[in-house]
């Protein structure tokens, strides 16, 4: 459409809207003087350069032609033809003109319905970001000025420094204090006053930002607020600050909201330090720690549109600063890719192109990475089928969409990059897509924790006093050593209480040998004794229970080292974990997807986790034939330093993330060198499985997660 501007030379040049201004501005970075053309419907500013203002000032409705060699006689300097399409171009798609090319009307009718989308175009869009003005504040500031203008004075700002030094050697005195009162704040109550004094820091950041601009005369039409996906974040329209001719007061209203939250934080440190405990602690605690977080970590960052931003693009000079710098950091890199020597977008120093094309890469990583969180963010707080919608929009509009145009752009340019480096680039981009789809990868990854093959907690069967210890870890201890012996008063007086009663038995029966009247109670009294007998055998196993001896050749392992003689210790105390010498075993978990790879009887390597272990080779054993509803070896949890992703709830209790299923492994034969293990070991089983291409196993994971969260 912008194409048919210059296709024909009889075309007229467009009317301009008799509405704009254009005043003097500053001046651009390699000392060239500017100007300001202000939009005053859209209230937009856009900066022009000597020659496009000497263009407009003898602007006149002709053709192309015409107007190109009247301007070279004004300006006394060559116009051509070219140099004035395309400024007819930049006019025409700002709409600073009434009409469209030909004069006519109907091109910015098609310009606005390319604009209009599809209701589901509308519905991505503003769900993504969109604008609410929420009211005109410029007779509220200047009411308000004469009473906040002593805190936006040099004055102000150097005791403001001193008061800043002042309270951060206090706080680093109770610095220990200051963190701990942090952590007790991670509660719903310390969220809900987080909250609150966010909405407090925000409106105070607006509107320095408000008051600086009316520092240096320069008018806010609007404050409102804005959704970024969802998230309200306030927002102060200051873009009549273009008009500025010193780039100090510029950065000075750049950094307004900056420097009111920053005083704020001072102030709130200062307080926190001498307030009692209390409400009024509390509320500066939060007021300080919040403002300190967001005016270092995330408004002075330039990498996203804070005031970081424009601080960095008004100190660089460099208007529109993010734009610019990706169409240079694309054109850096189709030239290294396919062809060097292209044309640049524009012309600037070495020195800034090169600063451009790092600050544009860097906004790339670090946009990939926060949309990557964002979508994360919405899939896990929506509804699953909700949060995987949301999740998609977001992959698809912020990361592939950009690479897509990126793409296309190579695509119709393919003519003018056939060169040697863009026939090296094409087979390295087919190499590398070849080795996506080859099926070459046949490891299979298997979290797993070594297990002795026998194993027992050791725990006294009745609350009793040590009377002999002798536990040594790491040590082999034979079959039937006595590790400790306990002893119970109460169970050794009802065995001689016992042991009474069965010398009473027996002389009651010896008497009844010889006493006619006793005879007939004799089967009585061999039922008492045989009862009294069995009640005695039991409570002396119960005595030798007592003494805790090795129930096999192992390794005492978890010694409780608070155990000593003269202890009392009930039922549930352990002694420690024995664990048999006799050979080990390995059990894991294995991912859904990669359950068709591996079979019973594969062979892999287990890594241990510790460097001073060597590998050794296994064997899959078994393999369970339904997914693990809980994950029984704490050890390979992710919060235990594990690979397993898994849930904590607030019980303790862990769950799985994810389908796995267990498996079981075995060591080979004990002469190959793994013979015993004397305490678990964590580590990763690799295990050689079917082959499967990175593309395939991208393609299982993606349809994986598909079918468990939507619930199909």
């Amino acid at each position: 459409m912008l194409q048919e501007l210059g296709s024909k030379q009889e075309t007229l040049l467009p009317r301009l809207r008799q509405e704009l201004n254009i005043y003097k501005a500053g001046s651009f970075p390699d000392g060239a003087p500017s100007w300001i053309i202000h939009d005053g419907v859209t209230n937009r500013y856009y900066r022009v350069g000597e020659r496009t203002f000497k263009l407009l000032s003898i602007w006149t409705i002709c053709d192309l032609q015409t107007f190109a060699d009247h301007a070279s006689v004004k300006l006394q300097s060559p116009v051509q033809v070219g140099e004035v399409d395309e400024l007819v171009k930049f006019l025409f798609t700002n709409n600073l003109t009434i009409s469209g090319p030909k004069n006519s009307y109907e091109t910015y009718l098609k310009q606005h319905n390319a604009t209009r989308h599809g209701w589901f175009g509308t519905l991505v869009h503003n769900y993504l970001f969109f604008k609410i003005p929420l009211f005109r504040p410029q007779r509220f500031i200047n009411a308000g000025w004469h009473f906040v203008a002593p805190f936006f004075t040099k004055g102000f700002a150097l005791s403001l420094i001193g008061t800043a030094l002042i309270a951060l050697f206090l706080v680093s005195r109770q610095w220990e204090t200051f963190t701990t009162t942090f952590f007790s704040f991670l509660t719903f109550e310390g969220l809900a006053l987080y909250l609150t004094s966010l909405v407090f820091l925000k409106v105070c950041h607006e509107l320095g930002h408000a008051f600086m601009a009316k520092k240096y005369d320069v008018e806010v039409p609007t404050i409102g607020v804005a959704f970024l996906v969802l998230f309200p974040v306030l927002y102060t329209d200051t873009s009549a600050a273009a008009k500025l001719k010193d780039r100090r007061e510029k950065l000075l209203i750049d950094c307004g909201g900056i420097m009111v939250e920053l005083a704020l934080a001072v102030l709130a440190t200062l307080f926190w330090i001498f307030l009692p405990d209390g409400p009024l602690r509390a509320i500066a605690f939060t007021t300080a720690t919040l403002s300190w977080l967001l005016s270092l970590a995330v408004n002075l960052n330039p990498l996203m549109r804070f005031d970081g931003y424009y601080v960095l693009s008004d100190l660089l000079g460099v208007e529109n600063l993010q734009n610019r710098s990706f169409e240079m950091a694309k054109w850096k890199l189709r030239e290294i890719l396919f062809r060097p020597g292209l044309v640049q977008p524009e012309i600037v120093s070495e020195k800034m192109r090169f600063v451009m094309i790092v600050y544009a890469w860097a906004t790339w990583v670090y946009r990939f990475l926060l949309f990557l969180g964002i979508a994360l963010l919405v899939y896990h707080f929506f509804i699953k089928v909700i949060g995987i919608v949301l999740f998609a929009i977001e992959i698809i509009w912020f990361i592939l969409l950009p690479i897509w145009r990126e793409v296309k752009v190579w695509w119709q340019h393919r003519e003018t990059f056939r060169t040697t480096r863009f026939g090296i680039t094409s087979l390295v981009l087919m190499c590398l897509l070849v080795l996506c789809a080859l099926p070459i990868s046949t490891q299979v990854p298997v979290a797993a924790v070594v297990k002795a093959k026998s194993q027992i907690r050791l725990y006294p069967v009745e609350a009793a006093k040590i009377v002999h210890l002798d536990l040594v870890q790491d040590k082999l201890i034979e079959k039937g050593y006595l590790l400790a012996e306990l002893t119970s008063p109460e169970l050794n007086s009802e065995i001689a209480l016992s042991q009474r009663r069965l010398k009473l038995l027996d002389i009651q029966m010896q008497r009844a040998t010889t006493n006619a009247v006793d005879l007939s109670s004799m089967a009585i009294l061999r039922q008492q004794k045989a009862s009294e007998q069995e009640r005695l055998t039991g409570m002396l196993q119960k005595r030798e229970q007592l003494k805790i001896r090795a129930p096999f050749n192992g390794y005492l392992e978890n010694v409780d080292p608070e155990l000593h003689v003269g202890q009392w210790i009930g039922t549930s105390h352990s002694f420690a974990l024995f664990r048999s010498a006799q050979g080990s075993k390995l059990l894991g978990v294995v991912a859904a997807e990669d359950m068709q790879r591996i079979e019973q009887g594969d062979g892999g390597v287990f890594i241990p986790d510790s460097k001073l272990l060597a590998r050794q080779s296994v064997r899959l054993t078994s393999v369970a034939p339904i997914a693990a509803r809980e994950l029984e070896h704490d050890l390979l949890a992710d919060v235990e330093g594990g690979i397993v992703p898994t849930i904590q709830h607030p019980d303790g209790t862990v769950d799985l993330q994810g389908s796995w299923f267990q498996v079981e492994l075995e060591f080979p034969t004990p002469a190959s060198g793994q013979t015993s293990v004397n305490s678990e070991m964590r580590g990763v089983v690799i295990l050689e499985g079917d082959a499967q291409s990175l593309l395939l196993a991208g393609l299982r994971q993606v349809a994986s997660v598909l079918i468990r969260e939507s619930g199909f």
